[in-house]
Protein backbone atom coordinates (compact mmCIF):
# COMPACT_ATOMS: atom_id res chain seq x y z
CA UNK A 1 0.00 0.00 0.00
CA UNK A 2 2.41 2.24 1.11
CA UNK A 3 4.14 2.06 -2.68
CA UNK A 4 1.41 2.81 -4.55
CA UNK A 5 0.64 5.64 -2.11
CA UNK A 6 4.85 6.70 -2.89
CA UNK A 7 4.07 6.03 -6.58
CA UNK A 8 0.76 8.30 -6.44
CA UNK A 9 2.76 11.00 -4.70
CA UNK A 10 5.62 11.16 -7.56
CA UNK A 11 3.37 10.87 -9.91
CA UNK A 12 1.23 14.42 -8.41
CA UNK A 13 4.76 16.07 -8.09
CA UNK A 14 5.16 15.21 -11.39
CA UNK A 15 1.98 17.04 -12.65
CA UNK A 16 2.62 19.88 -10.43
CA UNK A 17 5.88 20.54 -11.44
CA UNK A 18 4.31 20.37 -15.09
CA UNK A 19 1.88 22.84 -14.12
CA UNK A 20 4.22 25.18 -12.64
CA UNK A 21 6.71 24.84 -15.91
CA UNK A 22 3.81 25.83 -17.88
CA UNK A 23 2.12 28.55 -15.88
CA UNK A 24 5.54 30.07 -15.14
CA UNK A 25 6.00 30.38 -19.14
CA UNK A 26 2.26 31.78 -19.60
CA UNK A 27 2.61 33.99 -16.31
CA UNK A 28 6.01 35.48 -18.06
CA UNK A 29 4.34 36.18 -21.30
CA UNK A 30 1.65 38.51 -19.27
CA UNK A 31 -1.25 36.22 -19.27
CA UNK A 32 -3.37 35.26 -16.39
CA UNK A 33 -3.31 31.70 -15.05
CA UNK A 34 -6.10 29.78 -13.53
CA UNK A 35 -5.79 26.42 -12.12
CA UNK A 36 -8.99 24.27 -11.84
CA UNK A 37 -8.30 20.99 -10.19
CA UNK A 38 -9.85 17.64 -9.28
CA UNK A 39 -7.47 17.37 -5.99
CA UNK A 40 -8.44 16.86 -2.25
CA UNK A 41 -8.66 19.99 -0.29
CA UNK A 42 -5.66 18.75 1.84
CA UNK A 43 -3.14 17.94 -1.11
CA UNK A 44 -3.79 21.19 -2.80
CA UNK A 45 -2.45 22.91 0.65
CA UNK A 46 0.51 20.49 0.22
CA UNK A 47 0.95 21.41 -2.89
CA UNK A 48 0.56 24.91 -2.35
CA UNK A 49 3.60 25.09 0.18
CA UNK A 50 6.03 22.80 -2.02
CA UNK A 51 5.32 24.48 -5.55
CA UNK A 52 5.43 28.38 -4.53
CA UNK A 53 4.51 29.18 -8.21
CA UNK A 54 0.45 28.50 -7.42
CA UNK A 55 0.14 31.17 -4.89
CA UNK A 56 1.00 33.88 -7.70
CA UNK A 57 -1.96 32.46 -9.57
CA UNK A 58 -4.49 34.64 -10.63
CA UNK A 59 -7.36 31.77 -9.26
CA UNK A 60 -7.76 28.53 -8.25
CA UNK A 61 -10.77 26.06 -7.81
CA UNK A 62 -9.72 23.03 -6.11
CA UNK A 63 -12.77 20.29 -6.60
CA UNK A 64 -12.11 18.97 -3.06
CA UNK A 65 -13.20 22.34 -1.64
CA UNK A 66 -16.65 22.97 -3.54
CA UNK A 67 -17.35 19.34 -3.87
CA UNK A 68 -17.86 19.02 -7.51
CA UNK A 69 -15.54 17.30 -9.84
CA UNK A 70 -14.90 17.65 -13.55
CA UNK A 71 -15.95 16.61 -16.19
CA UNK A 72 -19.63 17.71 -14.01
CA UNK A 73 -20.53 21.44 -16.23
CA UNK A 74 -20.93 22.89 -12.46
CA UNK A 75 -17.54 23.43 -11.97
CA UNK A 76 -16.70 25.23 -15.38
CA UNK A 77 -20.11 27.30 -14.27
CA UNK A 78 -18.77 28.08 -10.53
CA UNK A 79 -15.05 28.93 -12.33
CA UNK A 80 -16.88 31.13 -14.29
CA UNK A 81 -19.30 33.04 -12.08
CA UNK A 82 -16.30 32.79 -9.53
CA UNK A 83 -13.73 34.45 -12.03
CA UNK A 84 -16.12 36.92 -14.07
CA UNK A 85 -13.13 38.39 -15.46
CA UNK A 86 -12.39 34.80 -17.51
CA UNK A 87 -13.54 35.41 -20.90
CA UNK A 88 -14.49 31.46 -22.52
CA UNK A 89 -13.73 32.12 -26.04
CA UNK A 90 -10.17 34.11 -25.34
CA UNK A 91 -9.22 31.16 -22.26
CA UNK A 92 -7.60 27.74 -23.27
CA UNK A 93 -8.59 24.75 -20.88
CA UNK A 94 -5.66 22.25 -20.55
CA UNK A 95 -6.18 18.71 -19.28
CA UNK A 96 -4.52 15.49 -19.70
CA UNK A 97 -8.07 13.69 -19.16
CA UNK A 98 -10.09 14.04 -22.56
CA UNK A 99 -13.48 13.74 -21.08
CA UNK A 100 -12.43 17.00 -18.82
CA UNK A 101 -11.18 18.57 -22.41
CA UNK A 102 -14.54 18.12 -24.10
CA UNK A 103 -16.30 19.20 -20.90
CA UNK A 104 -14.37 22.69 -20.90
CA UNK A 105 -14.97 22.90 -24.71
CA UNK A 106 -19.13 21.84 -24.21
CA UNK A 107 -18.24 25.19 -21.29
CA UNK A 108 -17.33 27.49 -23.92
CA UNK A 109 -13.48 27.29 -22.84
CA UNK A 110 -10.81 26.84 -25.74
CA UNK A 111 -9.73 22.95 -24.80
CA UNK A 112 -6.85 21.13 -25.46
CA UNK A 113 -6.41 17.58 -23.85
CA UNK A 114 -2.78 16.58 -23.57
CA UNK A 115 -2.55 12.94 -22.53
CA UNK A 116 -0.35 11.77 -19.32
Amino acid sequence: MSTLLTEEKANRNKMMADITRIGLKKKEAGLKVYLLSNCPEDSFAYFSRHFIFLQDLDGVVISGAIKINKPDPAIFEYLLKTYPEIDPKHTLFIDDRKPNAEAGAKAGLQALNIPK
